[in-house]
C-alpha cells in the first residue's frame, strides 16, 4: 500500500505568476533535463505529462520534436504556459484535469511524465493507477525530479520548519505522498524495465535567510497548509532556531543539485 496523506489535490493557482521564477531551471539546465529523456521515449509517439504547470519540461521537450500533451488542476498555471508558447500545432496540447481521473482512454499513450507530482495528489495510488490505465503495453513512465543535498540550506529549514509546526499541533504533510521515493516504488513494482538517469547536476548560491523568506512569503507548498493563526508563532520559532543553527545568515553557500529520471517500461499487455 502507498501512503499518503489528505484526498484533496493542491492546485497551484496562487503560484502561477512566480512559479518560473522560483522553481525554474538555470539557463542551459532545462535543455539537458529534455535531452537525457529524448532516449528514452518510444517513438513515434508523444508525451503526456501529467502536471504540466507552466510548461517549463513539455516546451523543452516540444521543441526537441515531441508532441506533448499537458494535463493540469491549475488553470493559471496552463494559462501562463499559453501566454509564451506560440498558438497552433506546433505549442503543447493543454487540457484542465485531475491526475487521478485523465481524461484518456486506456492504452492511449505511449509516454506518461510526471515531475514533483505525486506528493501533491490526494490519493495518489489512484493517480498512479490511472497512468498504468492509460500508458499503452511498449509506452514508458518517467517520473523526475531534483535532488538536493540533505543537509542543503533549504533542506535543513524545511526540517526545523515542519518540525515547529508539528510542536504546535499543525500538519503541514503533503496531501499525496508521504515517501517522495514511493511512485519509484510504486511504479518499478509493476514494471519489467527500470533505469535511474541523472540527467544534469549543477550548483546555486543560497543563504539561510532567503530560505527563511521563501517560507515567509509562502513561496514552497509547505507553508500553505499551516493555519493563519499559528503561522506567525511558527515563523518567529523558525527565526530563533536558524539565529541558533544557522550562523552568518546572509552568508552564501554553494550547493549542490541533481536532477533525477526514474524511467519504467515493459507493461503487460
Amino acid at each position: 500500500d502507498v501512503e499518503s496523506g489528505r484526498h484533496e489535490s493542491l492546485a497551484f493557482d496562487r503560484a502561477a505568476a512566480t512559479y518560473d521564477q522560483t522553481r525554474g531551471f538555470p539557463p542551459g539546465v532545462g535543455e539537458k533535463v529534455a535531452a537525457a529523456l529524448l532516449p528514452h521515449l518510444p517513438r513515434p509517439g508523444h508525451v503526456l505529462e501529467v502536471g504540466v504547470g507552466t510548461g517549463r519540461i513539455a516546451r523543452l521537450l516540444l521543441n526537441l520534436g515531441v508532441p506533448v500533451v499537458g494535463i493540469d488542476l491549475s488553470r493559471p498555471m496552463m494559462d501562463r504556459l499559453r501566454g509564451v508558447q506560440p498558438a497552433g500545432p506546433a505549442a503543447v496540447r493543454l487540457v484542465q484535469g485531475d491526475a487521478r481521473r485523465l481524461p484518456l482512454a486506456a492504452r492511449a499513450v505511449t509516454a506518461v511524465i510526471a515531475v514533483h507530482l505525486f506528493h501533491l495528489v490526494g490519493d495518489a495510488e489512484q493517480a498512479m493507477n490511472d497512468v498504468l490505465r492509460v500508458i499503452a503495453p511498449r509506452g514508458v513512465v518517467a517520473v523526475g525530479w531534483n535532488w538536493h543535498p540533505p543537509d542543503s540550506i533549504g533542506r535543513r529549514v524545511r526540517r526545523a520548519w515542519r518540525e515547529i509546526v508539528a510542536q504546535h499541533g499543525a500538519d503541514m504533510g503533503a496531501p499525496g505522498l508521504r515517501e517522495m521515493d514511493a511512485p519509484v516504488k510504486f511504479f518499478r513494482g509493476r514494471a519489467r524495465r527500470y533505469a535511474e538517469i541523472q540527467a544534469c547536476e549543477w550548483h546555486v548560491e543560497r543563504t539561510p535567510r532567503q530560505a527563511l523568506e521563501d517560507v515567509e512569503k509562502k513561496t514552497f507548498s509547505s507553508s500553505w497548509v499551516v493555519g493563519e493563526a499559528v503561522f506567525p508563532v511558527c515563523l518567529a520559532e523558525l527565526h530563533a532556531w536558524a539565529e541558533r543553527e544557522l550562523p552568518d545568515l546572509d552568508r552564501s553557500r554553494n550547493e549542490l543539485r541533481r536532477f533525477i529520471w526514474h524511467i519504467f517500461g515493459g507493461w503487460s499487455a
